[in-house]
């Protein structure tokens, strides 16, 4: 009996990339604590935010964004968020004719809250605090905070895959019997993969697999549990 090769669906290994990503921590904004101090900055690529203790804040370095720091932490990190946002909201964020651009920041990112509350993810955007958009852009993000916990996790923006440079493959396969007697399932990818996740959805996968060029093969050998054996379901997803 021929060996199968298990089909691919061709819509998931399209690859449709992956956002780049930073995250920011400020540290004393999960408990009320102390604002950011006036003159720290906040770098993202070509945009500086600084923080100013006044509303509307003034008075800040000439090229830079300038923003109020608030009442306490809390309202500093919101405040942030609003200005690599792009908001306009006078009492909060000044954006001076020597800005980088007329009125506005330049690069494309946006910002939301963490699911810390001491936290600001950045990603990467189609348009200025606009829906999410895949890059591979390592932009960079750099920072003055006074405190020593408020950093950012790199020096630049990471994990992102532009659209098309990376592939994902995937493929659920139900074993039979004749699959063991082969001694292993192989499945056939439109890509080389470069890493791989077996996973068996009634128990956990104790034996082995191997990448040879676009192929993954999954050692069948136990025949019966605890390894792998027919009736179990296997998912197979490929990095490529």
């Amino acid at each position: 009996m021929k060996q199968v090769i298990a089909p691919i669906d061709p819509q998931i290994t399209r690859s449709r990339g992956t956002c780049m990503t930073n995250r920011l921590r400020v540290a004393n904004a999960g408990g009320g604590g102390a604002a950011i101090a006036a003159g720290n900055t906040v770098t993202i690529g070509a945009d500086v935010y600084e923080f100013r203790a006044v509303t509307p804040p003034l008075g800040g370095t000439a090229t830079r964004i300038w923003v109020y720091n608030g009442a306490n932490a809390a309202a500093s990190l919101v405040n942030l968020i609003d200005a690599i946002n792009g908001v306009v909201a006078a009492a909060r964020i000044t954006r001076t004719a020597q800005a980088p651009t007329a009125g506005t920041n330049t690069e494309l990112v946006a910002a939301v809250a963490g699911v810390a509350a001491t936290d600001l993810i950045l990603f990467s955007a189609a348009s200025i605090g606009g829906a999410q958009a895949a890059s591979a852009t390592a932009t960079a993000t750099t920072e003055t905070l006074a405190d020593a916990p408020d950093i950012w996790d790199l020096g630049t923006m990471y994990a992102g895959v532009a659209t098309g440079q990376g592939s994902v493959g995937y493929a659920t396969i139900a074993l039979t019997a004749d699959y063991i007697v082969k001694a292993n399932v192989q499945v056939q990818f439109p890509f080389t993969p470069v890493s791989v996740v077996v996973r068996n959805r009634m128990r956990p996968n104790i034996e082995a697999y191997t990448i040879a060029a676009t192929r993954v093969s999954q050692a069948l050998a136990g025949g019966g549990a605890p390894n792998n054996a027919a009736g179990d379901v296997l998912d197979v997803i490929a990095f490529g």
